[in-house]
């Protein structure tokens, strides 16, 4: 912690912390095993945060985090024919995020939150093979990498009225930039791929309402959710979207740098009520809905991290849905223990189309 004198009658107060850590458990392989000398399996990760309280009115945050897992073998085979292969096998996950956030109060009624926010996700398999000698000659890499990444902007204000009610209101703004997947393999049977970096946006304003009476409480809310994606972009094209196979592929479409390639628009209402029967007992209500516009499509056919982030687009529409829950609350009779019984109810809807081999927007 650090204060800065700027003048006799203003001090800045600026509060900062760095924390990290590392793992350093395959420092004891050595002692367990000879063959596991030269494997590396950690992970680490760097923690940053800063406030800085420029004026009564006006707050400045900044907050960071970085961190890696690490899973590094490699293997050294002989036998008496003189015959020789060395293996390696590399997994790595890597997280970075950055949070630039400014708190103004405009009043004791009236302050405003502006987040600004990025994010980026890397993850990889790398292997290889080098063989010597008669049948076990072979030599081979294969190397997978994906990437994520995420532009975030969030104003939010909140309005403190009169009797406890409050109001909110504001936007999330989302850039998603997906890398789905690039192979480069010398392997036999294993294919080159790049598919190619995916963009999105994702624009959402909300209003959110409270109020307490004596013994209901509200909590409603209407998020409008508007999300494109762009280009540039070759879409492949069916003559049956319900069949996507090499004989109903009429050709692709091609479309330029940020031209709009499919466009979706939903309504998310929201509402939670709460009934106090009495002092120790209450009922529950709530519905919500809301649309997810990126998907995680896994490969369980094999046992490695072979998942693709995706986002909708052409032929995967977005995620709805709907949930209607209702609970019942009972305290005891000196507040020390909460009990609840909750049931809900919900609804999924998506449309996809994935060729086989071939993954399209």
């Amino acid at each position: 912690m650090s204060h800065l004198n700027l003048t006799e009658d203003q001090t800045v107060l600026i509060n900062f912390l760095v924390s990290g850590r590392r793992s350093y458990f395959d420092l004891f392989f050595p002692l367990i095993d000879e063959d596991l000398k030269n494997t590396d399996i950690y992970f680490y990760d760097l923690n940053t945060k800063l406030r800085w309280n420029i004026n009564p009115k006006n707050t400045l945050f900044v907050s960071g985090y970085f961190g890696s897992d690490v899973l590094d073998l490699k293997f050294n085979e002989s036998d008496s024919s003189a015959e020789e292969s060395n293996e390696s096998v590399n997994l790595d996950w890597d997280n970075a995020t950055l949070t630039l956030r400014w708190n103004h109060l405009f009043s004791n009624k009236l302050f405003m939150n502006i987040s600004g926010i990025y994010s980026q996700y890397n993850y990889g398999l790398t292997s290889s093979v080098e063989g010597s000698g008669g049948p076990a000659n072979t030599n081979g890499a294969f190397d997978w990498k994906s990437k994520v990444e995420n532009w975030i902007l969030k104003p939010n204000l909140t309005l403190y009225q009169r009797f406890g009610r409050k109001l909110k209101f504001g936007a999330n703004i989302t850039l998603y930039k997906f890398s789905p997947a690039k192979v480069n393999s010398t392997e036999e049977g294993i294919n080159n791929i790049d598919f190619k970096t995916k963009t999105g946006l994702e624009a959402a304003p909300y209003l959110e309402y409270e109020a307490e009476w004596k013994k209901v409480k509200l909590n409603a809310g209407l998020r409008t959710s508007w999300f494109s994606r762009f280009g540039p972009e070759d879409v492949t094209v069916y003559t049956d979207k319900s069949n996507p196979s090499e004989e109903t592929i009429q050709g692709t479409q091609r479309f330029k740098r940020n031209e709009i390639i499919k466009q979706y628009l939903g309504l998310e209402p929201r509402i939670a009520l709460n009934y106090s029967i009495s002092d120790r007992k209450a009922v529950r209500l709530g519905y919500n809905r809301l649309f997810q516009y990126i998907h995680l499509i896994s490969n369980t056919n094999a046992a490695l991290p072979f998942d693709i982030w995706e986002i909708s687009g052409t032929h995967i529409d977005p995620l709805e849905v709907n949930q209607l829950s209702i609970g019942y609350v009972l305290d005891t009779p000196k507040n020390d223990f909460t009990f609840s019984l909750e049931t809900y109810y919900k609804s999924l809807k998506i449309s996809l189309i994935i060729k086989k081999g071939q993954m399209s927007s």
